[in-house]
């Protein structure tokens, strides 16, 4: 199961993506990696060409596919499909998507799905009430 964050967002209304967005000194982007890793799953960050810019490559810690049209005729399902693309050719059989406009999301969140996932289950989710499969 390989962690997908989806950051391409242009953030428009906001005035700038929200992936670096900072809250308690860390981006948004660098939150949902951080969240994804201490989970024990390898990342993929989907990000817009200025966040791809904005953001160094090493030390990281997340593979990275650019979405060139965050905006296009797919909207969010672009990034979607390219992450899921990249963990498919990466060899992984499951992902877990984490949208990067929710900061919040903490390790034991992601570990909660992501136990329900290596044991079978094809979707999960969680909310603050606990959580249940589709």
């Amino acid at each position: 199961i390989r962690g997908i964050v989806l950051a391409a967002g242009l953030g428009r209304r906001m005035g700038a993506p929200k992936a670096l967005l900072t809250l308690d000194g860390r981006t948004f982007l660098q939150r949902a990696v951080d969240a994804l890793r201490s989970a024990g799953l390898e990342v993929i960050a989907v990000v817009n060409p200025p966040v791809d810019a904005a953001t160094p490559a090493e030390g990281f810690g997340a593979g990275r596919v650019v979405n060139l049209d965050p905006d296009g005729a797919n909207g969010m399902f672009g990034s979607v499909r390219l992450g899921v693309l990249e963990a498919l050719r990466l060899g992984d059989r499951g992902a877990l998507l984490l949208p990067v406009d929710l900061p919040l999301v903490t390790t034991a969140d992601v570990e909660a799905v992501r136990i329900r996932l290596r044991a079978g289950a094809e979707v999960w989710y969680r909310r603050m009430e606990g959580g249940g499969a589709i």
